[in-house]
């Protein structure tokens, strides 16, 4: 049980269904009070629990951001290609909203 990410995060499992009509297996960081169940990853950044849960304002973002590091990671070749493009966007527009077509 944990907090989606990678290729479950919400943002990326959309666009990858609405590119290649199928979704990856279900990553989670490890968390009793996750919404889901998964194959543990564990976070890069310690602290993306706390994130992942709200816990704080305006983190949203972030914990979108570090999802797409765990796809570079572990994810197939469309959802990598999803993440880079995501992360891309995300650096050159700091502090604006980013999406995936």
């Amino acid at each position: 049980m944990g907090w989606p990410t990678a290729a479950s995060h919400p943002t990326l499992s959309h666009a990858l269904r609405a590119v290649s009509g199928d979704s990856a297996g279900r990553w989670v960081w490890f968390s009793l009070d996750g919404p889901v169940f998964g194959t543990g990853l564990m976070p890069l950044y310690l602290c993306a629990l706390h994130i992942a849960a709200g816990e704080g304002v305006g983190l949203t973002a972030l914990y979108e951001q570090l999802a797409m590091f765990d796809e570079l990671r572990v994810g197939g070749t469309h959802g990598r290609q999803l993440a880079r493009e995501y992360l891309h966007a995300a650096i050159a527009q700091p502090g604006e909203s980013v999406g995936l077509a």
